[in-house]
């Protein structure tokens, strides 16, 4: 989910020539606008598109979840000599107020990123990525999506080599009272064509958790959906007293999914979509 942020941008010319990666400009006095000095002498439609996409490069949104809709309007580039041409008229910003994404206030989550002991690393892919280093990125990039949308988010690891059983993870989810308990994982496979998402649950209170995770997570991937399964073992759902699941979000044995899950971007879809799983879990689907 994303908050709409709308920046209005007066631009108008200048007869100083900055640099070229140079971008002066001034805060307006009527927030939310910026008034713009553009580089050069003359404000032609040309310079202002490619200025205008230098600009949106270096202007930072405050919200994780926000994205930035950018506003412009080219005053008269009424230079002369070396003297700065003095803005002719402002736009205000249309009436957009940012709204704070509430979509999990309330909600309690416990995010465990699976393995990160010495002795018990996970899979490792066949060009060597680490199947505990991308569940703790791919963990801590969903902690920060659900806190800005209002959860009460713990993680049980924040680093690697964290000595930590299953069912002392599992314990924390009773301790916080979790309304859900998300394990994190890539499995690996000894058929190394194998891959897919895959959702496990053991008590019924998890089934529709998971079903909802697993349908987000192979829509926004593309990767197999594997489905949400009921399974009879694992510590971790075994002692846990609340709604827990199990989540593998690929084979990192498979090459092709380690590749995907090597990228950055990718693993912050990965993210995004436990997110919204877990926003529709969280509303009744």
């Amino acid at each position: 989910m994303f908050v709409l942020m709308t920046l209005a941008i007066v631009v108008t010319a200048a007869g100083a020539s900055p640099g070229q990666d140079e971008i002066p400009g001034v805060v307006a006095e009527l927030p939310p606008a910026l008034a713009v000095t553009v580089p050069g002498t003359a404000t032609t439609d040309a310079n202002l598109y490619d200025f205008v996409g230098r600009l949106s490069d270096v202007i930072t949104v405050p919200e994780a979840d926000a994205e930035l809709n950018v506003v412009t309007r080219t005053l008269p580039s009424a230079v002369s000599g070396t003297g700065d041409a003095e803005p002719e008229q402002i736009l205000n910003a249309p009436d957009a107020p940012r709204k704070p994404n509430t979509a999990l206030t309330g909600f309690v989550l416990l995010i465990d990123a699976g393995h990160g002991l010495a002795s018990s690393p996970g899979v490792t892919g066949p060009t060597g990525l680490k199947e505990s280093e991308v569940v703790l990125d791919v963990a801590d990039r969903f902690r920060v999506i659900a806190s800005n949308a209002g959860a009460n988010v713990t993680m049980t690891r924040v680093a690697d080599l964290t000595d930590l059983s299953n069912k002392a993870r599992a314990n924390m989810a009773n301790s916080i009272s979790a309304d859900a308990f998300v394990r994190i994982h890539a499995e690996g496979y000894s058929d190394p064509a194998a891959s897919g998402i895959e959702v496990l649950w053991l008590k019924d209170d998890s089934r529709v958790l998971a079903e909802e995770l697993a349908l987000e997570l192979s829509s926004s991937t593309g990767l197999l959906n594997m489905g949400a399964n009921q399974v009879t073992g694992f510590e971790a759902l075994i002692d846990s007293r609340v709604p827990s699941i199990q989540i593998s979000v690929g084979a990192i044995s498979n090459g092709t999914t380690e590749g995907y899950l090597r990228s950055a971007d990718n693993r912050e879809k990965v993210a995004e979509a436990l997110y919204r799983g877990i926003v529709k879990y969280a509303h009744g689907g």
